[in-house]
């Protein structure tokens, strides 16, 4: 249990971090300075507590880490900056078991049930739903005109998505108690 609390909020200060860095001095040089460290400490931890360069499996774990690291961290940072930490992390997390479902069904032939790709859905609509913008009709509209009878169906964003509708309230009280 102290191992998934620690890692959530290693991840969590790391998302935060990530994204303070990558807004400072961008996305790409943000990702070639933690591979840079992260193969630094592993070469470390490789050579104190394993058997180095040599294995079986040496070759296989290059290349995941060309595919996790190279790809998806160097997209991860990109995001940062242009999304912020909190939708980043949820879209990463999200994308990522649906990848991960799609490789095993093509690699190792693994088949779901029902109520399992139901499952996948309903956190899917939930997530999307966080996400979607909501809406509210024009303010400068009127209905009741026989000129424009289609005006009615006009719409203005009201907020950024229906998160940013919870937790405006929560924001200006902060902002308001800063204040003081």
């Amino acid at each position: 249990m102290l191992a998934a609390l620690l890692t959530t909020l290693l991840f969590s200060v790391s998302a935060i971090c990530g994204h303070r860095t990558s807004t400072q001095i961008g996305g790409v040089e943000t990702n070639f300075w933690r591979v840079c460290l992260a193969t630094v400490f592993l070469a470390i931890w490789a050579n104190s507590f394993g058997t180095g360069f040599e294995g079986d499996a040496f070759p296989i774990f290059v290349l995941s880490g060309l595919a996790g690291i190279g790809l998806g961290d160097s997209g991860f940072f990109q995001a940062l900056p242009r999304l912020g930490s909190r939708l980043t992390v949820l879209l990463t997390q999200c994308l990522t078991v649906l990848l991960a479902v799609v490789i095993e069904w093509l690699w190792l032939k693994t088949t779901l049930t029902i109520a399992e790709l139901l499952c996948i859905a309903v956190i899917l609509v939930g997530v999307a739903i966080v996400l979607a913008p909501s809406w509210r009709r024009s303010p400068d509209t009127d209905c009741r005109s026989a000129d424009a009878p289609g005006d009615c169906l006009k719409v203005a964003p009201r907020h950024k998505s229906s998160l940013e509708f919870y937790t405006a309230p929560w924001r200006r009280w902060a902002a308001r108690s800063a204040r003081c």
